[in-house]
Order: C-alpha cells, then sequence, then structure tokens
C-alpha cells in the first residue's frame, strides 16, 4: 500500500496545470512504481535477513546453501543458481550445490571435475575479484570465445558470477544464468548478491575450520596456529589457557597478555556479557554440538568489533575452544545498504523511501494519530541548474536540507521526496509547534541569503496538522502540498527579481563587469548611435544590453573564464555556450526578457560563421552589430587575462581587418569614423 490515496476532483486547476485525467493517471503510475520500489527494497532487506540468520547456528549446511541459493536465484529471476567450489591445486571445479527453477533441468551431474583451464578469460576475471555480470552471451568479448561457446551450448543467454574469497584466495563461485531470454541485474541486485555470497562463503569457511579441527590429535598444534581465523583454548573455570596469531591479530593482545592472564568473558563489553557467560554451562551439561552465535568483542584499545564464534568442547575434557570470526566489515556493508536504503546521498536526509514506510506506519495505525506535516519546495532549482550548473543547484539543495534539519529536528523527521521538494514530519506535533518550526526556518534562510548574495535562495512551505483521526494521511500531505503551491505562486516574481539581482551581484563579485567596461560600452554606442541613422530605438534596452550581455558567463568554470592564456578548443566550446545560457537567464526575468534575444545572438559574425546559430548579415539584430564592434574595441584597448593591452589606431586596424567578416562592414566603417570625430584616435 502506498500512503497517496489522495482524491485530485476538488483541487482547482492552476494556471497552465495539465490535464486533470493526465495528472491523475500520472500520479497513478508513480505510486505503482513507489510501491513495486517499496516491494523491491522490502524484498532484498528480508532475503538477506533470511540467508544471514540461516546460517548463524546451521546444523545442515548443504541444505542452508541449497534453500539460499533458491532465495537469490528468485529474487533475481534466474533460471539456475549454483555453486561451484576449485579443488587439486584449482586446476579443477566441481559444481557441488544447485537450484533450478520451474522447467529448468538440473545440470549438476554433467559439472563435476571440469577442467579449469577451459575456462581461461573466465578465471582470468575471478581471480582479479570482478564480478562476470554478461547480459548478453552472445556479446562475450572475443577473448571469452572459449566460455562463450561452453555457455551457448547450454543455450544460457545471460550470466553474472560473483567470486567466492575463502582466507583471501578464490575458492570458487556463486553464478545465476538465464536460458529463456537476456536478463539485465540492477547495481541492487548486485549489492545484495555480494552480501549474500560474502555470507555463505563465511559460512563455508567456518565448515572448513570445523573439518580441520576434527582431524587428528598429532596436527592439532600446527591447525591452531596455522588456520585463518582467531582461535581461543577456555579452561573450565574460564582461564583463557591459548590463543592464536590470529587471535592477536584480531584484539591487539598479545600472547602473553592473555594466555593465563583473562578470562573469557574479559574479551566481552557489558551487553554480551550473560549470553557469553551462560553458554559454557549449558554447553558442558548437555555435552551439545558446537554453538554459533553473533556477539561483540572490545580489542586492546577498548574498539568493539563484530564476530561470529564458534565455541564447542574439547573432546575428552572440560575446556573448550572457541573461533572468532571478525564480520566488522560485513556489518559495516549491511549498515551502509540499509543506510543507502532510507538516505538521500547528496544531503543526507531521509529519502522517499524511508518517508513513505514512516508515512504508511501511520496509515496502519502503528503510530500517534496527532501529527503535522510540511512540504516545502527549493524554489527556481532548474533555473539555478541550468544557468549555474548543477553543482551550483546541489550546493542549493545541501543548504535547504540543513536549514530544515536545524529547524525541525530532533522532532521532525525530514526527508528528500523529490528532485527540489523536502517533506517534514513532526510526531505528535501540534499547531503551534509547527509554527515555531516554520518560523525557525524562515529566519535561517533569510539569515543565509543575507550573508550568501551568490546563494540566494527561497523555499516555499506549506502545511497542515491534525490531532485526532478526523483526516487520513493523504488528506494531510494534500493540504500542506495544496498550501506549499500557493505559497510557491505568490513568490514566483520576486524569485525571479531576486534571481537576477544575485546574478547582477555575481557578474560583479566576479569581475565581468568591473573597472567600467559596461559604462564604456553604453556611452561608446550611445555616442555612435546619435551620430548615424539608426533603426535602434529602445536605448534604455541597449544600455541594459551592455551590462548584461555576458550574464551567462555564471555558468563558465572559473579555470575557463580566467585562463591567463588561449583556450583550448573544448574550452572554447565551453566558453560559447555562454550566450545560450545567457538567453535563458534573461527569459527567466520580464527586466531581462526584452534583450534575450540579444543576449543570444550577441556573438554572431557578419559572414555566418559566428555562434551559436550561424546567422549572417542582416539577420543579425542592429543591437547585436554595434554591440560587437563597441565591445571588440573596448576589448583590445582594456586590460584583459588573455590579453595584453594595445594602442586605439592598432584596435581601429584590427576592426577594419575584420570588416565583412566579423563585423557589418558599414557600421564598422561609420564606427572609425565616429572614433575620429570623438579625437578618440
Amino acid at each position: 500500500m502506498v500512503f497517496l490515496d489522495i482524491n485530485f476532483q476538488n483541487i482547482p486547476a492552476p494556471v497552465n496545470a495539465y490535464k486533470p485525467c493526465a495528472f491523475t493517471k500520472e500520479l497513478h503510475l508513480k505510486k505503482i512504481q513507489v510501491a513495486i520500489e517499496l516491494k523491491k527494497r522490502l524484498q532484498f532487506e528480508s532475503t538477506v535477513s533470511r540467508i544471514s540468520s540461516r546460517f548463524v547456528r546451521v546444523d545442515n549446511l548443504d541444505w542452508a546453501i541449497n534453500v539460499s541459493l533458491a532465495d537469490m536465484g528468485l529474487l533475481c529471476q534466474a533460471s539456475r543458481a549454483y555453486l561451484f567450489l576449485l579443488r587439486s591445486n584449482n586446476t579443477l571445479m566441481d559444481n557441488t550445490h544447485e537450484w533450478c527453477n520451474h522447467g529448468i533441468s538440473a545440470q549438476i551431474q554433467n559439472l563435476q571435475g571440469l577442467a579449469v583451464d577451459k575456462f581461461p578469460w573466465w578465471m582470468e576475471q575471478l581471480n582479479n575479484g570482478k564480478v562476470i555480470n554478461i547480459e548478453d552471451v552472445s556479446q562475450m568479448p572475443i577473448a571469452a570465445s572459449s566460455e562463450k561457446a561452453i555457455l551457448e551450448e547450454q543455450h544460457i543467454k545471460s550470466i553474472l558470477v560473483l567470486p567466492m574469497i575463502l582466507k583471501g584466495k578464490l575458492a570458487g563461485f556463486i553464478g545465476f544464468d538465464r536460458v529463456e531470454k537476456t536478463k539485465a541485474w540492477s547495481e541492487d541486485t548486485l549489492s545484495l548478491l555480494k552480501v549474500s555470497v560474502e555470507i555463505i562463503g563465511g559460512a563455508l569457511e567456518r565448515q572448513i575450520i570445523e573439518d580441520e579441527l576434527r582431524e587428528s590429535e598429532s596436527r592439532y598444534r600446527a591447525i591452531f596456529e596455522c588456520t585463518g581465523t582467531a582461535m581461543v583454548i577456555i579452561e573450565d573455570d574460564l582461564l583463557i589457557s591459548m590463543v592464536n596469531a590470529k587471535f592477536e591479530i584480531l584484539t591487539g593482545y598479545r600472547k602473553a597478555e592473555v594466555e593465563q592472564r583473562k578470562k573469557w568473558l574479559d574479551l566481552f563489553p557489558p551487553k554480551w556479557l550473560e549470553q557469553s557467560k551462560d553458554i559454557l554451562p549449558a554447553m558442558r551439561l548437555k555435552q551439545a554440538e558446537p554453538w554459533h552465535y553473533e556477539a561483540q568483542i572490545k580489542d586492546r584499545q577498548g574498539t568493539i568489533k563484530d564476530v561470529i564464534i564458534t565455541i564447542g568442547l574439547l573432546p575428552g575434557t572440560s575446556n573448550h575452544v572457541a573461533t572468532l570470526h571478525d564480520i566488522t566489515e560485513r556489518k559495516h556493508v549491511e549498515k551502509k545498504l540499509r543506510d543507502l536504503s532510507f538516505h538521500d546521498s547528496l544531503t543526507g536526509v531521509f529519502n522517499r523511501n524511508y518517508f513513505e514506510q514512516v508515512m504508511q506506519s501511520y496509515i496502519l495505525g502503528e503510530r500517534n494519530s496527532k501529527v503535522a506535516l510540511v512540504v516545502c519546495d527549493v524554489d527556481g532549482l532548474k533555473l539555478v541548474n541550468n544557468t549555474m550548473g548543477h553543482n551550483m543547484g546541489d550546493a542549493l539543495l545541501m543548504v535547504a536540507a540543513r536549514i530544515l534539519k536545524e529547524s525541525f529536528q530532533p522532532e521532525g523527521i525530514v526527508a528528500r521526496i523529490g528532485g527540489d521538494e523536502f517533506g517534514i514530519l513532526m510526531p505528535r506535533g501540534g499547531e503551534e509547534e509547527l509554527y515555531q518550526a516554520c518560523a525557525r526556518a524562515k529566519r535561517a534562510l533569510t539569515k543565509h541569503n543575507t550573508a550568501n548574495p551568490r546563494l540566494f535562495f527561497n523555499l516555499s512551505m506549506g502545511f497542515a496538522y491534525k490531532a485526532d483521526n478526523s483526516k487520513t494521511m493523504g488528506e494531510l500531505y494534500k493540504e500542506a502540498d495544496n498550501n506549499m503551491y500557493r505559497e510557491k505562486l505568490l513568490h514566483i516574481q520576486s524569485n525571479r527579481n531576486a534571481l537576477v539581482q544575485t546574478f547582477r551581484t555575481t557578474l560583479e563579485t566576479r569581475d565581468f563587469i568591473a573597472d567600467g567596461h559596461a559604462e564604456r560600452l553604453q556611452n561608446l554606442m550611445m555616442g555612435f548611435l546619435k551620430t548615424i541613422e539608426s533603426t535602434v530605438h529602445n536605448r534604455a534596452n541597449l544600455n541594459l544590453l551592455a551590462y548584461f550581455h555576458d550574464i551567462g558567463k555564471m555558468g563558465i568554470p572559473d579555470l575557463i573564464l580566467f585562463k591567463p592564456g588561449p583556450l583550448t578548443e573544448q574550452e572554447r566550446k565551453e566558453m560559447q555556450r555562454h550566450s545560450e545560457i545567457g538567453y535563458r537567464i534573461a527569459l527567466s526575468s520580464p527586466e531581462l526578457a526584452p534583450i534575450a534575444d540579444w543576449i543570444l545572438k550577441h556573438h554572431e559574425w557578419w559572414n555566418g560563421k559566428g555562434y551559436p546559430l550561424g546567422i549572417k548579415g542582416d539577420e543579425i539584430p542592429t543591437e547585436c552589430r554595434v554591440l560587437a564592434i563597441a565591445e571588440a574595441y573596448d576589448a583590445m584597448t582594456s586590460k584583459r587575462p588573455y590579453r595584453q593591452i594595445i594602442s586605439p589606431g592598432e584596435a581601429i586596424t584590427e576592426i577594419k581587418k575584420c570588416a565583412g567578416t566579423q563585423f557589418d562592414p558599414d557600421l564598422a566603417h561609420r564606427f572609425i569614423k565616429y572614433l575620429n570625430y570623438r579625437h578618440i584616435i
């Protein structure tokens, strides 16, 4: 079930809104998609949990592996899932376990004693720790021709193989294939399978260790010292009598500090003392089989480590032997997977998946009915991304998330629920608490905008609350979303004006219009136009063009913009994007919209070899042709990071040279006459 059980029939259609039918259909599809993703995530977590718990205390390892292969195979929609183990110094391999989907024939009997050298490419990948993920077997690389032929003979269309590392070496692999049709496995699926393979590998490794412990007494000391995991001998009074080198590595203790000095329970933090204390007497009383359980120990530095402990009685004695297998990294990976499934990677707040699960808990009545809900939207994010770059947009989102966390936590649950949208749930939140939290967010936003004019933005916020079950969670969300939308409509014009002011401030701080460049252009163009018959009538707009024609350079990286030397071809193409970026910025503001077309075309050439449109001659607006000549003259006679200043006479020579190619020849001739008339040259 998905929480967005909203009836949109009574929502007044805003200007330019989608038709209700199409909007409802789109939302319905989104609901289905969210439900599918949520179900898939829950299946992933459930599968990992089952596989992990299955190997904690396993009496029949073969059964546990086969059932786990079935779990993994069904989840990744495979035709077959199988385990291969290497033997005979890694020259042969056997299919030891197999699961087949309905209608798929078993192959395990045909896959025994396979020569490893028949799979050279395959084994090279696995020995290098790589996952083999082939969506289409027919497209395998030439180097894998031997493997391709074998797979196609078995009618395999897609294959996925994960290496199994035991004691730091390749010991085999777990594979999945499809025979009906090709299959592409996602990164989420790969992450699950990697954890599952590690769990099975850990179980096999423990099994190997236990088998070694059953070997003859004459090999006892060698096995004890050379095994790949930490081992401890525990006396009847819980005193540790012997440890091996791996134990020293795991705990940081030297043998002399532990043997006959520390007791078994000294290794455990307080919360694990009782369980660890009760296990040994129970085993002695019942002469039980070795006991497997997860626990935590503390090393010499006090660091807590996760381990799987296998402990059993030494035959013919009252002493115990315990192995400690370090799973701290595995636990870290599992936690990271859980965190990734519930947190937004950019902002660090919760994501939509977690937000919907909390909403669902309210719908199911698992939480108190009193709750407040806030929906926020970062205004103008798309414009910022398109004009100033996605890095700037990401910076806005991170600032917005920080402000919301500081304003609504610890009571509130803050989540990013869309590209530019945040949701906040305040369990047991009332009207007064809601108003205070929103007011804190507004104050923090104002403070940020005052201190960071280049990172100016606004938040449209809508909220709603309920004190009982008179409203459903869907109705509450709908009310908050509608309130947010109304506030967003009120902000539209002020946001645009604020963005233009931000752009102007950025132009000044980044030195695009410093040193009187804009004023010089205005004077040159206005003076020139007074001396000729011109079709330019709106001189105010021409003044704006002189000031804002390079506004798009805000979207160009500083390394290119201020490079003290010639640009590379790639850098030149990036620089040329500023005309289109400036055009989009200008269209976003009623103040600059009249000059948007001029900003787009102010780098077009008379002969059609300019950019970005490649238009020529009279197709270029007169304003752009005048600006091109005036700016070229000012650029040549003013200091620039990539060019030395030249004299007015030399600048005129360059303009003459470019007349008819870069510049309108008639206007260039008249501009030179104007400079002569003004005695500028």
